[in-house]
């Protein structure tokens, strides 16, 4: 028999029976269509409640280089200042993206039977490839650079032994049928959550080379004296206020804004980043303001509005992991009929109608198991569930022992955005 009579009957064997691809096809984007499914929706929405940010948010910090400060010889060498971008939350600032991996795919091209197919195995592969922050649109650190409360590092993979693991396999024996004249597919599904806010750049100064270090207090009636007889330089008027609260900023950090007039070198640093303003009016001194302490930061209390200069868009994008270290996981089949059209999630291809799709959930991870790291003593805990923080602190900046974080408002539209900072821990620390 020549190829040319063989040919036809190849043709009509393919059409007229059931085709079983398996992993060997590309996989149709079947969980693209089920997206905006019922079952789909109801998973995203459970796990939104879960994760939606509370209290601490991601932070990235940039060392600013060595500056003259007014601790020149103290701190000879060290570094003394740095940039904290810390996220304040857009509105509907949270998303959930599916992350699917194909287990089994088949093509039933039969006009009326079914088909039954089995599988033994569901496989989880978790996003880490786009997972990172973005700020201003430019990734500019991978998972493992972003910090939470506490200082702890965050990690695209899972913790401990398991942190170069890039699949999760179960045994889940599987027997269904395929209806006729449909596309089957069994996919195991993770997800990837994206927080997207404005990032500031709040410059702050690390006193951790402070510590034991205190400097002499000032005898300012000396200093006036000799500088009245030698008739020139400038009067010192007040001692320092950074001496009274010594033991206040020993071992932490502290924004620039909250001493803002009080330490000049401090103050000219501060005026490239941020403006200072109360009841409306424009302040060059926090005067006698309260300090408020948050993730080991001490910041100007909510009787002063800081406007920062810099206030890029910013995004976290991760995959959400339970507290076992392995990846929250959905196995579904999809069932689409042969006659759909091409169809895309995209807006600018999207149909006014999406393909039927029928969506049967086998088995799902419980959100409430969703992981919620311990971190180091006096370290806060995380306020977004499901981020795998592995054991560590890096040694700047410090670490919090308050969990409270400072109100925030959204940007303005001029570009700035105003921060009014809570009263985590005030009292007495007025300067």
């Amino acid at each position: 028999m020549s190829w040319k009579a063989v040919l036809p009957l190849f043709v009509v064997g393919v059409c007229c029976a059931g085709i079983d691809f398996k992993s060997q096809m590309k996989p149709v984007n079947l969980a693209a269509m089920a997206y905006d499914t019922e079952e789909a929706q109801a998973m995203i929405d459970e796990l939104k409640q879960e994760i939606t940010p509370r209290g601490t948010l991601p932070y990235v910090d940039t060392k600013l280089g060595q500056k003259n400060t007014a601790f020149p010889k103290i701190c000879d060498n060290k570094q003394i200042f740095f940039l904290r971008q810390r996220m304040i939350l857009d509105n509907d600032s949270v998303t959930i993206d599916i992350f699917p991996n194909q287990n089994h795919h088949t093509i039933n091209a039969n006009k009326k039977d079914p088909i039954t197919f089995r599988i033994s195995k569901s496989t989880a592969k978790v996003d880490t490839v786009s997972s990172g922050w973005s700020i201003g649109g430019s990734a500019t650190a991978s998972v493992s650079g972003v910090f939470f409360s506490g200082s702890a590092t965050v990690s695209g993979d899972v913790n401990g032994g398991q942190a170069k693991q890039s699949e999760w396999a179960e045994e889940n024996v599987v027997e269904e049928e395929c209806p006729a004249r449909h596309i089957c597919a069994v996919q195991t599904w993770t997800f990837t959550a994206k927080i997207s806010g404005h990032c500031p750049t709040m410059p702050v100064a690390n006193m951790q080379c402070l510590v034991g270090k205190k400097p002499p207090k000032r005898d300012l009636r000396k200093e006036r004296l000799q500088a009245a007889l030698l008739g020139g330089g400038q009067i010192p008027m007040e001692d320092p206020k950074y001496y009274n609260e010594w033991d206040k900023f020993q071992g932490r950090n502290v924004s620039l804004a909250s001493v803002h007039g009080k330490i000049d070198e401090w103050t000219k640093l501060g005026n490239d980043y941020y403006e200072l303003f109360k009841d409306g009016q424009r302040q060059y001194n926090v005067g006698g303001t309260t300090m408020v302490l948050h993730n080991g930061v001490w910041w100007p209390s909510d009787s002063v509005t800081v406007k920062y200069k810099d206030n890029p868009t910013c995004e976290y994008k991760y995959p959400i992991f339970l507290a076992d270290g392995t990846p929250y996981r959905t196995q579904v089949i999809l069932q689409r009929p042969l006659t759909s059209k091409k169809w895309s999630r995209s807006l600018d291809m999207r149909d006014s109608k999406p393909p039927q799709i029928k969506v049967k959930v086998l088995q799902t991870s419980n959100a409430k198991d969703l992981m919620k790291p311990e971190l180091p003593e006096n370290a806060s805990p995380p306020e977004i569930a499901g981020v795998p923080l592995p054991a560590g602190i890096p040694e700047e900046p410090l670490s919090s022992e308050e969990p409270s974080p400072p109100n925030m408002k959204p940007p303005k539209k001029d570009g700035l955005i105003e921060e009014e900072q809570g009263d985590d821990e005030a009292g007495d620390n007025s300067i």
